[in-house]
């Protein structure tokens, strides 16, 4: 718990320093980054006039991660140039119908730049890993 009102850092909402997590979005007020952008994307493509809502069924609870470990893909896939044509997606989930949605986050140059001269994306799913 905080000792004072705070702010979260994904949707700016005001919070109560009695809540562990935002009022309007559900990010935790201690939390790195990456998390933070987890929750931005939420409020981006899930807010409306009544806050962060399911567009199918109206519940405001979701499950949120990446497709895979963030560390991995921004700091040893970087490292070892592992990684060409492979998306980190952000997968939302309606806890209340189960609706998945997933996102694109981020999209290497190499890939941008094969859909934009093929204007297709790539078919192999072995190249999708690399």
């Amino acid at each position: 718990m905080f000792e004072y009102n705070w702010s979260c850092a994904a949707c700016n909402n005001g919070n109560d320093k009695s809540l562990s997590k935002c009022f309007n979005c559900g990010c935790p007020g201690e939390c790195n980054f990456h998390t933070v952008e987890l929750y931005k994307v939420l409020v981006r493509e899930k807010s409306g006039s009544c806050g962060v809502k399911c567009s199918t069924c109206g519940g405001s609870s979701f499950g949120i991660v990446y497709n895979e470990d963030v560390n991995e893909y921004y700091y040893s896939g970087v490292s070892r140039k592992s990684w060409i044509f492979r998306i980190l997606e952000i997968h939302i989930t309606c806890r209340g119908c189960k609706e998945l949605e997933i996102i694109e986050h981020e999209v290497p140059t190499l890939r941008k730049l094969f859909r934009a001269l093929l204007r297709r994306d790539i078919q192999s799913n072995t190249l999708k890993r690399i």
